[in-house]
């Protein structure tokens, strides 16, 4: 697979209309790899790339509704907004607090999303899942970055895309990824999809009850 990098704004509406001959869903396809999907479920991602009813042409048309100006897009705005106003009503319960504001933005937009996303049973309330989605020191960070700093598995997904062996120079990474999978699949297990978000549960109908994935596969894939 060839993959071209096109930063030309102009240009991308043209080639997005020329979607069977230019294939982003092959990329978003071969992401499956990245998040440690089975062969099988990724064989199935990659089917009909150039028709509507293929796999990863016809999921983002499917979940639409749920990102359309209704019912279930409006869900999510609502919860969003109230689990903000509650993060901002804390710090000022407490008086005069310092904070990093950079980082409290960022854990605040966090929660809410993760919230109004996947619901009652969000597996990101658990401060080790959330700390090893956002915050995992990689080995490649101190090849361009001081090794104080900190690699996030977030920014680090694009060392796992360039790397096929990436759990030999990034470890830590590949542990970061493994204990989200792992609650992303105790919550689906759970049932916690059920009363997530429309965007989830369309999701969820589409790659399992359309096209077989199991459950396993459906969380890796939410990553």
């Amino acid at each position: 697979m060839r993959m071209c990098i096109v930063n030309s704004t102009h240009i991308i509406p043209l080639l997005q209309k020329q979607w069977r001959t230019v294939s982003f869903a092959a990329i978003a396809a071969g992401a499956g790899i990245t998040v440690g999907i089975s062969k099988e479920a990724v064989k199935i991602m990659h089917q009909d790339l150039t028709s509507e009813h293929g796999f990863s042409i016809g999921w983002p048309r499917y979940i639409i509704p749920a990102m359309s100006a209704r019912k279930d897009l409006d869900a999510i705005n609502r919860r969003s907004v109230e689990v903000l106003a509650d993060e901002v009503e804390e710090p000022q319960a407490k008086g005069v607090v310092r904070l990093e504001l950079s980082q409290w933005s960022r854990q605040m937009m966090f929660t809410a999303t993760t919230e109004a996303v996947w619901g009652p049973q969000n597996p990101y309330r658990d401060p080790v899942v959330a700390e090893a989605w956002r915050c995992v020191q990689s080995r490649l960070s101190s090849w361009f970055v001081s090794t104080a700093s900190r690699r996030t598995f977030e920014a680090g997904f694009l060392n796992f895309s360039m790397f096929p062996f990436s759990s030999v120079p990034f470890p830590k990474l590949r542990q970061a990824r493994e204990a989200v999978a792992a609650a992303m699949m105790k919550y689906m297990g759970n049932g916690g999809h059920k009363t997530a978000s429309g965007l989830v549960r369309m999701r969820f109908e589409h790659h399992h009850d359309q096209f077989g994935l199991r459950i396993e596969e459906i969380a890796r894939g939410e990553l």
